[in-house]
């Protein structure tokens, strides 16, 4: 066997609504995957739209903008504090959200155009583990 005889394709799953899509891009279930590793997405979000608005009891969720510009509002639903950041593909930086922190993300670009999120999770997707924060 060579080398190249180890390469393969899956296909991936694509979820869409009206507000955009989710792409499944690394799920830990792909064969060589490592034991544990959690998931790679990306949600588009058109403009005008939110995403999110849940949190997490165990997953840990890290972000970055890849086009557009969003509003990140980050709340803890026990105490109900909230912090806003104001995200850019232009200025990139990365945000951490940890298990237990509801997040939702709104399109605040005002030229249109869709916006796409980059995220990966320390989990992979577990209903249970998505609990619904508006």
């Amino acid at each position: 066997m060579t080398v190249l005889e180890g390469t393969l394709t899956s296909p991936r799953i694509v979820k869409s609504d009206s507000r955009g899509q989710l792409w499944k891009l690394l799920n830990g279930t792909e064969p060589n995957a490592p034991a544990g590793f959690g998931e790679i997405y990306m949600v588009t979000v058109q403009a005008g739209y939110s995403r999110g608005g849940h949190y997490h009891p165990r997953a840990n969720e890290w972000f970055t903008i890849l086009r557009g510009q969003a509003r990140a509002v980050l709340t803890d639903p026990i105490s109900r504090e909230e912090r806003q950041l104001e995200l850019r593909a232009g200025d990139p930086s990365m945000l951490f959200v940890p298990a237990g922190v509801a997040h939702i993300f709104t399109n605040t670009g005002d030229d249109g155009m869709e916006l796409w999120i980059l995220a990966y999770s320390d989990q992979t997707y577990d209903p249970d583990d998505t609990i619904a924060y508006s």
